[in-house]
């Protein structure tokens, strides 16, 4: 396919690349002395050819189509495009309305399902919370048994109405 090249005939070429390279270097440093002359050291050069313009033909260039190249049938094929691709959103469509049913009816579920267990949870809660407040007194009377003006257990707000103390978040209690 390629000719093998020994490294003779790849010096050799080598060689008439950097010839030619002179070569052409010592035509431009001679075209550069005969322009750097004018024509008072010189003989007067010839003026310029007269620059000859490209035209077109005389019979002219033929004519350019530029009809667009659609078939006239087109039409019906577009519907079926327009018509299948509006039956792929709408299954789309479908499929997302039946998965949001879905996700609702899982979630009404789980809701119903805490519901139900929000009695026994606020039971729960409620036990620890007597358990708390009573191990809460008992280190105010502890703290406090210096001080006889001291009433344990007396609520220092003033306040008629039982709210129940907020429960840190993120932090478990000993029950």
């Amino acid at each position: 396919r390629f000719p093998l090249l020994s490294v003779n005939t790849v010096e050799d070429h080598a060689h008439e690349s950097a010839r030619a390279a002179w070569d052409l270097s010592e035509h431009w440093r001679k075209q550069q002395r005969k322009m750097s002359t004018s024509g008072i050291t010189s003989p007067p050069r010839p003026p310029p050819r007269e620059v000859v313009q490209d035209m077109p033909p005389k019979e002219g260039y033929p004519p350019i189509d530029v009809r667009r190249n659609v078939p006239k049938s087109i039409a019906s094929k577009a519907w079926w495009l327009l018509g299948g691709a509006s039956l792929i959103m709408l299954t789309g469509l479908m499929r997302v309305v039946k998965w949001n049913q879905t996700r609702r009816a899982w979630g009404e579920e789980l809701h119903y399902t805490r519901s139900c267990f929000i009695p026994y949870l606020q039971t729960e809660e409620d036990f620890a919370f007597a358990k708390r407040k009573e191990e809460e007194l008992r280190e105010e009377a502890e703290i406090m048994k210096n001080r006889p003006d001291w009433e344990v257990g007396k609520n220092v707000y003033y306040t008629k109405d039982f709210v129940p103390p907020m429960q840190p978040v993120g932090r478990m209690h000993k029950n």
